[in-house]
């Protein structure tokens, strides 16, 4: 089944992902498999967005519930552009060349690298 392209999808199936290759390294069982169920705003102009909930794998069929295009949601949508961006790209004090250079500096190695 086609999944939307949204970047929520892609996380969660990326998560899925990661924790399959953490547990063959550890030689331990696999997690769950990815379970279908996502969220993905909506952006409809004038500073207003809608967000739907899905369950792609429901037992018949997919389901998909939308919320009210909002002010709220879109605000809720740019807190959580927000939050991932400062999570995958900390800021300039973060980066792994800074953290390479200060590593060097003290001449220690950083777990983080």
């Amino acid at each position: 089944m086609p999944f939307p392209k949204a970047g929520v999808v892609a996380e969660l199936e990326g998560l899925v992902v990661a924790r399959e290759i953490a547990a063959i390294l550890k030689d331990e069982s696999a997690p769950p498999p990815f379970n279908g169920s996502a969220h993905c705003f909506i952006e409809t102009g004038t500073n207003e967005a809608a967000m739907f909930e899905a369950e792609f794998f429901a037992a018949d069929g997919p389901k998909i519930n939308f919320a009210d295009v909002t002010t709220e949601t879109s605000e809720e949508k740019h807190r959580f552009e927000r939050d991932r961006l400062r999570e995958w790209f900390p800021d300039r004090t973060g980066t792994i060349a800074n953290r390479r250079s200060r590593c060097q500096a003290s001449n220690k190695m950083s777990p983080q690298i």
